[in-house]
């Protein structure tokens, strides 16, 4: 989708950006908002299985921020035109969000049970995955890609042309936590 636009763009001699964002959390609006990429911050709450993928985070008002910017900028960015918005925090492992959450909010507890088992995973399910014939019948290659590769992601573009400045992490949970739990 990212390729038309920019091709169509391109050929019509219309400015474009493209803005990436990393899993997207933060406070919500309505309840049903919760079941979208906010389900994450809901599990921790009710104690539900968590995804337990390496994983990225921005909060949602950064990326809304990052939109107005880019279109009030639109003219005047320097270099590529595609953005990746994501916090400064590092890498994670999603159940990391209930210790996060603990930390800010020791009042409550949190629990983040993970969805596949990380014991199975690292000495059944990965190794048994690299089998000729059998693994692709265990998980795809890129499932365990999806399990073993954190991947790291640099704001540095997104906070120099557009301005950005992102919120902590432990902000975006404690927030996000606080709007869903009302």
């Amino acid at each position: 989708a990212e390729r038309l636009v920019v091709e169509r763009c391109e050929s019509r001699g219309l400015a474009y950006v493209a803005l990436n964002p990393a899993v997207v959390i933060g406070p919500v609006m309505t309840k049903q908002h919760t079941k979208a990429s906010a389900i994450f911050l809901r599990n921790i709450i009710f104690g539900n299985k968590v995804l337990n993928l390496p994983s990225s985070f921005v909060d949602v008002r950064d990326v809304a921020t990052a939109h107005v910017e880019a279109l009030e900028r639109i003219h005047d960015i320097d270099g590529p035109r595609r953005f990746i918005l994501a916090s400064d925090a590092e890498c994670m492992n999603a159940t990391e969000l209930a210790r996060i959450a603990s930390r800010e909010l020791p009042q409550f507890e949190f629990r983040a049970p993970p969805m596949y088992d990380p014991f199975r995973m690292k000495y059944l399910y990965i190794p048994l995955s690299r089998l000729p014939l059998l693994g692709r019948h265990v998980m795809s290659d890129i499932q365990r890609l999806a399990f073993t590769t954190p991947i790291h992601f640099s704001n540095a573009h997104a906070a120099s042309q557009l301005g950005l400045s992102f919120r902590p992490l432990e902000t975006t949970v404690r927030e996000g936590v606080e709007s869903i739990s009302g």
